[in-house]
């Protein structure tokens, strides 16, 4: 499952990534203009479902329902934000070997937790119909890209401001599937 996160990304891809790393941890303060690019492209441009094929699986199969794929996206918001934060404040200083079984078992905490609430406080049927889907999503590849990928290079507030528009570019993938 964590193979989507491995593969090496290629030319200028890979540039405009690095160049966007070294502009983010050089000190530099990111100003409003820089903060719309990375969600305007974290949410079309480089959409995590539709341009990049992570996370269709989950889609596909609650999908078929808007109040379960709109769940599924605040429960994927929830372990995002958290996540892609605490990469960005100290994923450099874990080794690169350490750093996936790290966000994953983080993730799958924190979906443990989603769970816990959608099951506790919001609804049983709910929670019935994403039970098989919540533990999954803790080993998705969303979370290692995003998380490893560009939360890792990146200061906490782009970090957040990319894991706001992975997660609504989510929920945009759920809606639109489940209009089809």
């Amino acid at each position: 499952v964590l193979l989507g996160a491995c593969v090496p990304r290629s030319g200028a891809l890979a540039d405009e990534e690095r160049r966007r790393a070294r502009l983010s941890k050089s000190g530099r303060r990111t100003n409003l203009r820089q903060l719309g690019g990375i969600f305007l492209d974290t949410f079309f441009s480089k959409n995590i479902v539709l341009v990049q094929a992570i996370g269709l699986c989950p889609i596909i199969s609650i999908g078929v329902n808007l109040k379960y794929g709109v769940a599924l996206t605040l429960c994927t918001a929830a372990v995002l934000l958290p996540t892609s934060l605490c990469m960005s404040l100290w994923g450099n200083r874990l080794p690169s070997w350490l750093r996936p079984p790290v966000y994953t078992v983080g993730a799958s905490i924190l979906l443990l937790g989603a769970a816990a609430v959608v099951n506790q406080y919001l609804s049983h049927e709910l929670y019935a119909a994403l039970y098989l889907y919540l533990p999954l999503m803790a080993v998705n590849t969303i979370f290692t890209y995003r998380a490893g990928g560009f939360s890792v290079t990146n200061r906490p507030l782009p970090a957040l401001v990319d894991a706001i528009g992975s997660s609504l570019g989510f929920g945009l993938a759920t809606v639109s599937y489940t209009h089809l």
